[in-house]
């Protein structure tokens, strides 16, 4: 019963900056009013692909003062293009590491497979993971914070330290 009240919104131009009104990614998509994933667009017919929403992520959306984009409180970035969908978990300028978020193996149909439903590449992303149930599942089972240990030799202090750090982990399509 408590599941059907469960809200999903789509806010075009989502603006994330305080500082900067203009500042706005193509799409946000909201559970309950809160910001779990954003989307930046790009087509074939303006001469764009998924690199160029990579990018635009990397260079144009600062996270400095950002405190929608701080890690951990947008659960996961897409680049979309009508052919590729990567994705990060953290933004972290010119460091962000993309991942390819591709239903199969460089986005190809296998071969016997004819799908000609869709002239669109990427419509799994919309048909598939962004939808209602899909969308609550992942939330609910398989997005998860990972805390990690490395043992590190410090020459400074002349002795091993240990360095703790999170991951994001959000499953991708293999």
């Amino acid at each position: 019963q408590f599941y059907l009240k469960n809200r999903i919104a789509v806010m075009r131009q989502f603006k994330y900056s305080e500082k900067d009104p203009s500042l706005a990614i193509d799409l946000a998509i909201f559970v309950n009013g809160l910001p779990v994933a954003t989307v930046e667009l790009k087509n074939a017919l303006t001469g764009q692909n998924h690199e160029n929403a990579i990018h635009q992520y990397m260079t144009t959306r600062s996270i400095k003062g950002e405190k929608a984009l701080e890690f951990g409180r947008i659960l996961v970035h897409f680049a979309c293009g009508t052919e590729q969908v990567y994705m990060t978990t953290q933004l972290s300028g010119e460091k962000t590491r993309f991942f390819p978020f591709n239903r199969f193996l460089e986005n190809k149909w296998p071969e016997g497979v004819a799908d000609e439903s869709s002239a669109i590449r990427t419509d799994y992303l919309w048909k598939d993971v962004l939808r209602r149930d899909s969308l609550l599942d992942l939330l609910q089972n398989y997005i998860l914070m990972q805390e990690n240990e490395d043992k590190k030799y410090d020459p400074k202090r002349g002795k091993i330290v240990t360095e703790k750090s999170k991951a994001l982990i959000f499953p991708r399509w293999h």
